[in-house]
């Protein structure tokens, strides 16, 4: 290629982004479609893990006649809408989801261009989406079930509408007013739509509507521009948040524009989890339709009284705001382990784990760009141009407030993905603007690049507790084997497991006891449940094993007793609530009488999911 053709392409791209935004869009979806039949042809195809299946189960039942009659405490709704939309026009098939994840996927990739493009021009552009499209993360979230297509895509759109809406502000003395009006309209409708998927992602608004308030009074706009801006925001943001909140007022009675986060503020700075990632707690299931309702369950048991979703979540942020002021510096050692954490190459997840998975899916073996790469250079490049100009600087702070969200809450891959879309801008003009420095010779500001990309890069690789602890995806590995009748592989996984004592080898050891205890040998599956410590994450479950086991050899007293510490820890346990009605009826009517009322008050707590 000659330079005459070199720049012939150059002022096309410059000329329409469109086009740029196309190509990417291109190689994006190409690298999708084979990442999808990939994932197909995977073990993981037909085996939903734990929030996808909460999104289907419910997406299923609303697309059956069920609209307006479920709710999940803690879900975002939107993504359940969606997909119950979905599976009302083809058919309630999980792969449908994928395909449309697929699109949103690509239409990420195709939104960096047009950011990278306001932040640094047609290259930066251009390059920054040709990274987007081969990021492994966004591929991998882009063929699975989960509402993280959405929640990235829906975040992307909201940095690129602020970044036009701040240069409509600027530019207000050259176009009519009804402009920047309308993009006004169209940044709150998709904030509205982003934090029904993404609660945390509220923290974004005040950032964007300062940044345009500044933009207002450094350029000197009309006057009237100031009120426009504010208005056509709160306008687009009430139309599209409307109809969530008045949904959520009839499930629960209260006024609220964002799920209750209470639950999991207490999750991430539970002072018994000494990992910076999601640990379940011991009085609630882990099971994700029914965790919420735990919490509720142990705060009403707690206060004395009945409470809301609402109310147990207050309870709980006043949990956490107590442990802080009485505990300061365990507090503030837990934030810092969760900055490190924030930093970290190492990608924790709470369902799939792309590290684990590659053994298992073969696209992710390959050459794909990872955020061991991607993520020191994307800082190196924040703070080194990230407030050079206002649009950079409105991309930095939109970035480090969604960041601070997961220096609160946690930094697994499915919630820091979403930053990816600022960073990997700033990645390509970082490294830019380095080889710009080195051409003219400029060593001094090359050399203040490369020393914050080597700070961030040793952050990186920094060790945080819980970075080795695989033992959770050895379980649903292990699962997965044995939905599919292959029970002695699932047997190697479960009991690899157990030999690493970790947090979640307790769910392997009780696996493998009630495997063993299925097959009449009680005396291995006591010597399983024997090995989960009281202090454990599975004790209720440890103890309602036990009392299983008992029962089946006939011990019904030591059974009754079992079955009480396991509801000592998880006071919510429906079904071992009737195992223990069922036995009192034999034993005693009065204590049956009385465990069957503290049966009904549980149930009182389920909603239409359960």
């Amino acid at each position: 290629m000659n330079a005459t053709t070199a720049m012939q392409l150059k002022t096309v791209f410059k000329n329409r982004p469109w086009l740029a935004a196309g190509l990417v869009g291109a190689v994006a979806l190409a690298v999708r479609i084979f990442a999808l039949l990939s994932f197909q042809k995977s073990l993981y195809a037909d085996f939903l893990l734990f929030d996808e299946q909460v999104y289907h189960t419910w997406a299923v039942r609303m697309a059956s006649g069920e609209f307006g009659t479920l709710s999940v405490p803690d879900f975002a709704p939107l993504p359940a809408y969606i997909m119950a939309a979905v599976y009302t026009l083809f058919a309630p098939d999980p792969f449908y989801i994928r395909l449309l994840n697929m699109a949103l996927g690509t239409g990420t990739c195709m939104m960096i261009v047009l950011v990278g493009r306001r932040m640094g021009g047609a290259r930066v552009g251009l390059f920054s989406g040709m990274v987007a499209a081969l990021y492994a993360p966004l591929v991998f979230f882009s063929v699975v079930l989960h509402k993280t297509a959405l929640s990235v895509f829906l975040f992307s759109a909201f940095v690129y509408a602020c970044l036009v809406l701040m240069d409509a502000v600027s530019e207000e003395k050259q176009k009519p007013l009804r402009h920047t009006w309308a993009w006004a309209i169209l940044t709150g409708v998709i904030m509205a739509l982003l934090i029904n998927v993404r609660s945390n992602a509220v923290v974004m608004m005040p950032v964007a509507l300062a940044c345009a308030a500044w933009a207002c009074f450094r350029d000197r706009v009309p006057v009237r521009t100031w009120p426009a801006v504010l208005a056509g925001f709160v306008l687009g943001f009430a139309v599209a948040v409307l109809p969530f909140v008045v949904r959520d007022y009839k499930m629960t009675g209260a006024f609220a524009v964002t799920p209750a986060g209470g639950f999991n503020l207490y999750i991430a700075n539970n002072p018994d989890n000494p990992f910076p990632y999601y640990r379940p707690v011991r009085f609630a299931t882990s099971n994700a339709t029914q965790q919420a309702i735990g919490f509720v369950i142990e705060a009403s048991r707690r206060q004395g009284e009945k409470l809301s979703p609402r109310e147990a979540s207050a309870y709980w942020t006043g949990e956490v705001k107590r442990f802080a002021m009485e505990n300061p510096a365990a507090f503030a050692r837990k934030i810092g382990v969760k900055v490190l954490a924030a930093f970290n190459r190492y990608e924790s997840a709470d369902n799939h784990h792309l590290g684990f998975l590659k053994d298992y899916i073969s696209f992710l073996r390959w050459p794909l760009l990872s955020i061991g790469l991607v993520l020191p250079l994307g800082m190196a490049g924040l703070v080194m141009l990230g407030f050079t100009d206002r649009k950079k600087a409105l991309a930095a702070l939109v970035c480090l407030a969604y960041g601070a969200t997961m220096v609160i809450f946690f930094s697994n891959v499915r919630i820091r993905l979403p930053v990816m879309v600022v960073l990997i801008p700033f990645a390509v003009l970082g490294l830019g603007w380095l080889v710009s420095a080195l051409r003219q010779g400029s060593f001094k500001t090359a050399g203040a690049y490369i020393a914050a990309a080597t700070f961030f890069f040793v952050l990186a690789f920094v060790p945080v507790p819980g970075d080795k602890d695989f033992t959770a995806y050895l379980n649903v590995h292990a699962s997965n084997l044995a939905s599919k009748d292959r029970q002695a592989e699932a047997l190697v996984f479960w009991e690899r497991s157990a030999a690493l004592c970790q947090p979640y080898s307790a769910f392997a050891n009780l696996a493998l006891a009630g495997y063993y205890a299925d097959h009449g040998d009680f005396e291995k599956a006591a010597v399983y449940i024997d090995k989960v410590p009281d202090t454990s994450l599975a004790a209720a479950q440890k103890y309602e094993a036990l009392g299983d086991l008992l029962l089946r050899q006939g011990r019904v007293d030591e059974a009754i007793d079992a079955y009480k510490k396991s509801l000592d820890i998880n006071y919510g346990q429906r079904q071992l609530r009737m195992k223990l009605f069922r036995l009192y009826w034999d034993i005693d009517r009065g204590l049956a009488d009385r465990e069957y009322a503290v049966f009904e008050y549980v149930s009182s707590f389920y909603g239409a999911m359960q």
